[in-house]
C-alpha cells in the first residue's frame, strides 16, 4: 500500500504556511507511526479507494486521501469530519525518504529549555498559557499549557535565533514560529486554515487557573441516569456507587486531552479501585443523537480497554444548556476534559478544568500526585 520508510508531511494552509509532521511506514506497508516528539500513534486503517490510498486515523474523524507517484511521494487531502460530515479539506503532500521536520541551517544561538509565560493574542482577545520546552542542540520538544488542556506533543528546532515547532495528531494541527530575544520569544501560531495568532513568551512560570467551573451554592446531591455505549441505563444512584468516592470524567471522543486523561486513569485504575473509588465518564459528542454518538465513540472503545462505564447524555457538546441538563450542581462546563470529584455522600467537593498531559513534564507529575492525594483524602473521610 505504502512504501516502507520515513515520510515528511506538509498540511498546506491558504497563506502558504505548512504544518509539518513525520510518519514512519512499517515493513508491511499497511501500518505507520504518526510521530510527534516522544509520542507515536499507530495508524492501521489503510485501504484502496479506486486510484487513491485512504488513510483513516484512529480518532477524531480524521483521514487522508492521497495518491502515490513513482518516487513514492504522496499528494492529496486531509479530510476532517464532524458527526460523519466533512467540515474541512486541506491539501497535503508527503515526501518519501525524508525524516527531517525542520532543517537547522545554523547553530542554536539560545537554549530555551524551561518554562515560559506566554500570551496568545488576536484582534479581539488574549489568552494566557505556559510554554514548556526541552532543547538539546538544535532539537526541541515541548508544549503549551492552557487552563483548558495542553497542546500535546510538539517537536521542532532552534536555528540561530529562530524557533519552529509543530504538532499533528489528527485533530490538533499546529505550527509555531518565532524569534528569540534572550529571555523573550515573539512569533505567530498557525492552526488549520484559521487566522494566525500572535504570541509572545517571557522566561518564567505562569499560574493557570484550574477552577473555572464553580460548584453552585447549596448544590444538592449529584443524580443522573444515562445510557452507556451499549444502550444500558446506568445511574449514579446504582448500588455500585453508593457510599463510594466517584470521579466523574467530562469528555468527548473528539477531544485529544480527553484521550490523554483516559489513558492516565486506565493506567492507574486498579490502584484507585483498591481505594474504593469508582469512575464514570460522560461523553458529550457532536450530536444529541444516541446512535451517532455511539458510533463516534467506537474508535475510543477499540483503542482502550475501559474498565468503567462511558455514558452518553442526550445533549450535544454545542448545546448551551448542556450543563444544567446533565450536571446542574455546577455552573458551566467550559473545558474538556473536566474532572469532578464526588464524596461518599454524593456531593461534589472539587472540580478540575483541563488536563496537564504527559507532554507537560513536571506538571503531569504534579497533576498525578494531586489527583491521588484528593482520592486518598476523600476515601479516608
Amino acid at each position: 500500500m505504502l512504501a516502507p520508510g520515513n515520510y515528511r508531511w506538509q498540511i498546506q494552509r491558504n497563506d502558504g504556511q505548512a504544518i509539518i509532521f513525520n510518519t514512519k511506514v512499517l515493513q508491511d506497508g499497511k501500518r505507520f507511526l504518526l510521530i510527534n516528539g516522544a509520542d507515536s500513534l499507530l495508524v492501521e486503517n489503510i485501504s484502496r479507494k479506486e486510484d487513491s490510498i485512504y488513510i483513516e486515523l484512529p480518532f477524531y474523524e480524521s483521514a487522508f486521501m492521497v495518491k502515490s507517484d513513482a518516487a513514492h511521494n504522496l499528494r492529496g487531502e486531509w479530510i476532517k469530519s464532524s458527526a460523519g460530515v466533512p467540515v474541512l479539506r486541506m491539501p497535503v503532500i508527503a515526501e518519501y525518504g525524508n525524516r527531517t521536520r525542520f532543517p537547522a541551517s545554523k547553530k542554536a544561538r539560545y537554549n530555551v529549555t524551561g518554562e515560559w509565560a506566554t500570551t496568545f493574542t488576536d484582534e479581539k482577545k488574549e489568552s494566557k498559557a505556559g510554554g514548556e520546552f526541552v532543547q538539546n542542540g538544535n532539537y526541541i520538544t515541548g508544549t503549551f499549557r492552557t487552563p483548558y488542556g495542553d497542546y500535546r506533543f510538539l517537536q521542532g528546532i532552534v536555528s540561530g535565533d529562530s524557533i519552529s515547532l509543530s504538532g499533528f495528531d489528527g485533530s490538533m494541527a499546529l505550527l509555531f514560529k518565532g524569534k528569540i530575544y534572550r529571555k523573550k520569544i515573539v512569533g505567530k501560531m498557525y492552526s488549520r486554515n484559521s487566522d494566525a495568532l500572535n504570541w509572545h513568551s517571557d522566561k518564567g512560570q505562569v499560574d493557570l487557573p484550574d477552577n473555572l467551573t464553580k460548584i453552585k451554592p447549596d448544590a444538592g446531591k449529584v443524580s443522573f441516569t444515562f445510557p452507556d455505549t451499549d444502550g444500558n441505563l446506568v445511574s449514579i444512584n446504582d448500588d455500585r456507587y453508593k457510599n463510594k468516592v466517584v470521579v466523574l470524567q467530562i469528555m468527548g471522543s473528539w477531544c485529544p486531552n480527553c484521550l490523554d486523561e483516559m489513558q492516565f486513569i486506565i493506567d492507574n485504575y486498579k490502584r484507585y479501585e483498591a481505594m474504593g473509588v469508582e469512575f464514570i465518564a460522560l461523553a458529550y459528542e457532536r450530536t444529541d443523537n444516541f446512535r451517532e454518538s455511539q458510533k463516534a465513540l467506537q474508535p475510543f472503545l477499540k483503542k482502550f480497554d475501559i474498565p468503567y462505564p462511558i455514558l452518553i447524555p442526550p445533549v450535544s457538546v454545542a448545546d448551551e444548556h448542556k450543563t444544567e441538563k446533565t450536571i446542574p450542581q455546577i455552573d458551566n462546563i467550559v473545558a474538556f476534559p473536566t474532572t469532578i470529584f464526588i464524596n461518599k455522600s454524593g456531593y461534589i467537593v472539587k472540580v478540575h478544568n483541563g488536563f496537564d498531559g504527559p507532554a507537560t513534564g513536571i506538571h503531569f507529575t504534579r497533576y498525578k500526585e494531586e489527583f491521588e492525594q484528593t482520592l486518598k483524602t476523600l476515601s479516608a473521610q
